[in-house]
């Protein structure tokens, strides 16, 4: 049987502007999380203002955050969400750009309390080179959930212009519980040609509640942001959004 070459049928599908497609993606392979020079914590980044911090053509700036519920409400939550400072930030390998947002949300019924986090921040592409842009966004997590329908653990990103005033698209992961058909471990957005500038804003949630024979809960360690300047076209889940391709990796039941 002749070999299939993967790029070029994928390339294929593209072009034959495929709205739905029906192929399953393995979950992303990260070597290490690498720790970036003078920046540890979400409020490092917050603090870098308008400046920003640099990381290899990209600079990413006017980072902003806000939790609920907050440790400082009255009454006192029994599970109020992190402060900037309690959640960490690395880039998810060496060789990705972008960042991992790491802490231990979780929400379980014996707490009492769900959590939820939203960060936002801008990219700029430094290089002005015609041909170096953003052509993708991927956002992926580590959660999990279980114990009932209503427990869940998600993250919904929308990838905006600078001014925040459109959006390009929106990107969803979520879990429900092992073997569930809708868990998303990751999904990536390809972004009309030309684009230099972005504003993100992710909201991180997790929530849970009883059920008659068991206590609920959802937890998330980690939301890696992710950029290419080169598609790398893989072998997934098409959904046409606007002007991009959404590309999602779900979870094989177990």
């Amino acid at each position: 049987m002749r070999k299939i070459d993967q790029r070029n049928f994928i390339r294929a599908l593209s072009l034959a502007s495929l709205s739905v497609g029906a192929m399953i993606l393995p979950p992303p392979v990260h070597a290490a999380p690498v720790a970036i020079p003078g920046i540890s914590t979400l409020q490092d980044l917050i603090n870098a203002g308008h400046s920003g911090i640099t990381i290899g053509d990209k600079n990413y700036y006017d980072f902003t955050y806000a939790g609920a519920p907050l440790a400082s409400a009255s009454p006192s939550p029994a599970n109020p969400a992190p402060t900037a400072s309690q959640i960490s930030v690395t880039q998810p390998d060496a060789s990705i750009q972008g960042f991992r947002f790491s802490y231990s949300w979780n929400s379980t019924t014996f707490s009492g309390n769900n959590q939820d986090s939203l960060i936002s921040y801008s990219v700029h592409v430094l290089d002005t080179s015609p041909q170096n842009f953003i052509e993708s966004v991927g956002l992926d997590f580590g959660a999990t959930a279980g114990g009932g329908i209503l427990d869940n653990s998600t993250v919904s990103e929308k990838v905006l212009t600078l001014d925040g005033t459109a959006t390009y698209g929106t990107l969803n992961v979520k879990e429900f519980g092992p073997g569930n058909p809708n868990n998303v471990d990751s999904a990536a957005f390809d972004l009309p040609g030309g684009i230099r500038d972005l504003r993100l804003t992710k909201d991180i949630a997790v929530h849970s509640s009883s059920t008659t024979f068991q206590q609920g809960f959802a937890t998330i360690a980690y939301v890696d942001n992710t950029f290419k300047d080169v598609p790398e076209p893989v072998a997934g889940s098409f959904l046409m959004v606007g002007a991009g391709m959404l590309l999602v990796r779900r979870r094989k039941l177990v």
